[in-house]
């Protein structure tokens, strides 16, 4: 997805090269994710974007569907409020990607103005080497608009 990056996120669609970026990401982690061949042992190429498999969010409440090696990925953990935990593994290339994504995303909704910066958390919570709230990823996918962070 990095080429996408490039483009301000509210820009022209560019359908013909998410759907190229999509087929590589989707080939990645059938090539290293013994769960995701499960799910699509067939699937080979997309032609169209509907024709890209999808995962519904519950899915990663059951399944580990990490494609890397797992000493390298970081775990991200959802509240779980309607009963079990979602937990996401997220390399270090896919984090960089998210931060990215979020980072421009963001700078077109508020502008690039740095200010102070509150989370309404712990920071003890930012400690953890194995797996990270979802809540915290979420409130540093803001911290680069931040002048000061403050817990």
């Amino acid at each position: 997805m990095s080429e996408l990056l490039a483009h301000p996120p509210y820009s022209e669609r560019r359908d013909a090269l998410l759907l190229e970026e999509m087929n590589a990401v989707t080939r990645h982690h059938l090539e290293r994710n013994d769960a995701y061949r499960r799910i699509w042992p067939e699937w080979r190429h997309a032609t169209a974007l509907e024709e890209i498999p999808y995962l519904h969010a519950g899915v990663f409440k059951y399944l580990r569907m990490a494609s890397g090696e797992p000493s390298r990925a970081r775990t991200l953990v959802s509240s779980g409020t309607g009963g079990a935990q979602s937990r996401i593994a997220m390399d270090a290339d896919g984090s960089r990607l998210q931060a990215a994504s979020s980072k421009a995303i963001l700078t077109e909704l508020i502008g690039p103005d740095l200010t102070p910066l509150l989370i309404l958390d712990q920071s003890a919570a930012l400690r953890s080497r194995d797996a990270i709230p979802a809540r915290i990823a979420a409130a540093m996918a803001v911290q680069p608009f931040a002048s000061e962070t403050h817990f």
